[in-house]
């Protein structure tokens, strides 16, 4: 089975299917809470996935899972999910309307008309939901997350919703709730399609409705129902969502309503939320820790959470009757690997000091090295690495054996006739990048990066490829992946309507800058491999937020130790390793950061590539 056959989208996947393979990530439990809950990450870093999970569906078929028996003694679901998906044309709605209504208050309403009448559609199908699943339980071991309505009492509720959100003609089902809802919403869109004169006041006609004041009348209808029920309202790809909305529902998480929680997807940076609203709001507003949990869920800026990304490429190879030590032999075989320089023990992979240090000696390859080690006192890679002393060693052979091993790739054993140094040599092979560890570090840890490394990589090792030639094939294919996917994030010029700019191309340019500081004819101990920014022009401070938001930068949250950012000046960020076999680039952080202030006269790295892998030796 390839990549292409099962590719990993949980926005077109059910809560039923997502929940038969459903992985548990770290921190699900605490997610789950009856808590304000904020999901933070770019693309593909699993939070549908796990908002799916959380809902009627999802619950009821995780509960099923023999394999999960005695796993989710911890998951208290102690409330009615509700799961609002994004409306993927909302983000077309909001540029169409821009042009179609010059009025910004009409503009508004229009949008908070979709909004709330699609939020309202997804909350009768929760429902709905709710009501299957309470079928299959006995009334008395009937979870939480579920509720018995018969038709009476459906009856009643339909027209207490249709008189609460003003549908011009009263329900007495839920079919017919959700058939007036979407009738009503056509009038809106009809504005923005069809924008004439009459469209737009028929749609201005509608009621204008509060989410929340909408929600918090369900609450009391359903009270007389349940009156122990408890709510969770579950918003699912915020950032497309109308601003003004998200802004006042963000508001809203220090408290609107003791019986209901907000749980939200969003992106790292903020865009919907200034920094200026949120000093002046900093008295009333909401409060990380304080009144909502807040998790991010993977490109960690250090730390990886290898025991999930474990667990996900667990379930890939047993997909295909394999073990994941099966694959770990496979990649840790390569033979672009170089010999004796890692040790591996199953999937682990550890560097043997003295191999990684004696090849320069040995193949000549880095002239500055020897020179730094010299100055040091010593005279062969023996001598250096058999240094005494733990401090000794973890501050003169540990922390510069990653930038070794590194160099040890890109440098060549030709000298430069000009210079006698050593130059770079040809990154067509990927060998640094090759094996178990570093294959799962170029995917971040993202569960979508995975699946399609991995399921790349196993194709190849039932076809019994060969382990070096599949690794570089299959990591050059990824890389393009991903930068097709940033160079799709463009931000336009909004002072020239010609110009555009892209997260590609910023990348490229700080990859001009930090390139250079480990693959530099000095040998630096702590080459500067992280940008912070400061005092950006507009145009750039943006391309930056939709680059962090996409995954293509990744901020150093342990500064403010806050998962959402408002200001994209004065944080420490690095370029995502999914970049890294391009430029090339070493999986580490390095010393301090670059400080940057404009990028104008910064060149795209490398200047004269033509492709991906068309560098001249």
């Amino acid at each position: 089975m390839s990549s292409e056959i099962i590719p990993y989208n949980a926005r077109h996947t059910a809560p039923r299917q997502i929940a038969e393979s459903f992985i548990i990530p770290r921190n699900f439990f605490q997610i789950a809470r009856n808590e304000n809950t904020l999901l933070v990450g770019p693309r593909g870093s699993g939070k549908t996935t796990i908002l799916k999970a959380l809902t009627p569906s999802g619950l009821y078929h995780l509960h099923q899972r023999s394999d999960l028996i005695g796993k989710l003694d911890d998951l208290s679901v102690q409330y009615l999910p509700i799961y609002i998906p994004a409306e993927t044309s909302w983000k077309g709605d909001a540029q169409a309307i821009r042009q179609a209504i010059s009025d910004s208050g009409a503009r508004d309403a229009i949008l908070n008309g979709l909004f709330v009448d699609h939020a309202l559609h997804w909350l009768v199908l929760t429902i709905e939901e709710a009501r299957r699943y309470f079928e299959r339980y006995e009334e008395k071991h009937a979870p939480a997350w579920t509720i018995h309505i018969d038709d009476h009492s459906e009856e009643r509720l339909s027209r207490l919703m249709s008189d609460l959100w003003r549908l011009e003609k009263i329900q007495t089902s839920f079919l017919g709730l959700k058939l007036a809802l979407i009738d009503r919403s056509n009038i809106y869109r009809s504005a923005i399609t069809n924008a004439s004169a009459s469209t737009l006041e028929c749609a201005m006609r509608l009621p204008s409705l509060d989410i929340l004041q909408m929600f918090r009348g369900v609450i009391e209808i359903v009270h007389e129902l349940r009156p122990d029920l408890k709510w969770s309202f579950n918003f699912d790809e915020m950032e497309i969502a109308p601003r003004h909305v998200v802004s006042m529902l963000y508001e809203n998480l220090r408290s609107w309503d003791q019986r209901a929680v907000l749980k939200f997807s969003l992106f790292p940076y903020v865009d919907f939320y200034s920094l200026e609203e949120k000093m002046r709001s900093s008295v009333k507003g909401p409060v990380e820790g304080q009144d909502y949990q807040a998790f991010q869920l993977t490109n960690e800026f250090q730390k990886k959470d290898s025991e999930f990304a474990q667990k996900l490429v667990e379930a890939e190879c047993a997909r295909r009757d394999l073990s994941v030590f099966e694959l770990a032999r496979y990649l840790n075989s390569s033979k672009a690997i170089h010999p004796g320089t890692r040790k591996s023990d199953g999937i682990k992979s550890t560097r043997i000091f003295e191999a990684v240090f004696q090849r320069p000696f040995e193949q000549k390859t880095d002239p500055a090295l020897i020179e730094h080690i010299s100055k040091k006192g010593y005279k062969t890679a023996k001598d250096f690495t058999s240094a005494q002393g733990e401090n000794t060693r973890a501050r003169m052979i540990r922390k510069i054996a990653p930038i070794v091993e590194f160099r040890n790739y890109y440098l060549s054993e030709e000298r430069s006739k000009r210079k006698g140094k050593s130059r770079r040599g040809s990154p067509k092979g990927f060998g640094y990048y090759h094996g178990y560890n570093q294959i799962v570090d170029l995917t971040e840890c993202n569960p979508r990066a995975i699946k399609y490394y991995i399921n790349d990589l196993l194709d190849a090792l039932q076809k019994g490829e060969d382990a070096g030639v599949a690794q570089n094939r299959v990591i050059g294919r990824n890389v393009d992946r991903f930068r097709a996917l940033i160079a799709s994030q463009i931000v336009p010029d909004e002072s020239d309507a010609s110009a555009m700019e892209n997260s590609l191309r910023l990348a490229d340019k700080i990859a001009s800058m930090i390139v250079p500081e480990v693959l530099s004819e000095k040998f630096k101990t702590e080459p500067r491999l992280t940008v912070e920014f400061k005092n950006l022009d507009e145009q750039t401070k943006r391309t930056v937020e939709v680059a962090i938001n996409a995954g293509a930068l990744i901020v150093d949250q342990s500064r403010n130790n806050a998962m959402l950012i408002y200001d994209v000046e004065d944080q420490r960020l690095r370029l995502s390793h999914s970049f890294a076999p391009y430029f090339p680039l070493p999986l580490i952080t390095g010393g301090n950061p670059i400080i940057v202030s404009s990028l104008n006269n910064i060149e795209t790295y490398p200047a004269d590539q033509s492709d991906l892998f068309g560098w001249a030796d």
